[in-house]
């Protein structure tokens, strides 16, 4: 008997019942902001009703950009992984845009992570800062022609 397989198997059956689930909350969360959004939904089924086929191969999906921002703007409102934790694997320090004062009175401009400390990146609240984003950070936006803004910060780009 492998000791291994029963433990192997439960991995497996969490991560397709993991993978389900993300997917399935995402064309959720699609289907929604495209109701929310009329003129993308237009656009968006103009392009993809301009493929040649009834069944486009991942070439032929990956080859239009406007169904890429409209899903990039769905991920950065509604991140399938809202935070991520990691673990430093050694001592660094991490730069800051704007100093701020501790407690003690100190200005700093980075923050200093010891190796071995766990470290919160909080995907959903940097995918919707208004410093970043603009005003409207929380809304679904019309797709812009062209990305002027940050792309969407995912938890598979946190290596």
């Amino acid at each position: 008997v492998n000791p291994i397989a029963p433990s192997a198997n439960a991995c497996t059956h969490r991560f397709l019942v993991a993978g389900h689930e993300i997917s399935s909350t995402g064309t959720a969360w699609a289907l929604y902001a495209l109701t929310q959004a009329p003129e993308v939904q237009k656009k968006l089924r103009e392009e993809l009703l301009a493929v040649d086929t009834e069944t486009p191969s991942m070439d032929e999906l990956n080859a239009l950009p406007y169904l890429d921002m409209v899903l990039r703007e769905v991920l950065r409102l509604h991140p399938p992984v809202p935070a991520s934790i990691r673990v430093a694997t050694h001592e660094d320090n991490i730069p800051l845009n704007e100093p701020f004062t501790d407690r003690s009175g100190e200005v700093r401009d980075s923050i200093k992570i010891d190796a071995g400390s766990h470290v919160v990146i909080h995907i959903l609240g940097l995918n919707r800062m208004k410093s970043l984003w603009g005003e409207d950070a929380y809304e679904f936006r019309q797709v812009p022609k062209s990305i002027s803004r940050p792309q969407c910060v995912r938890a598979d780009t946190l290596l």
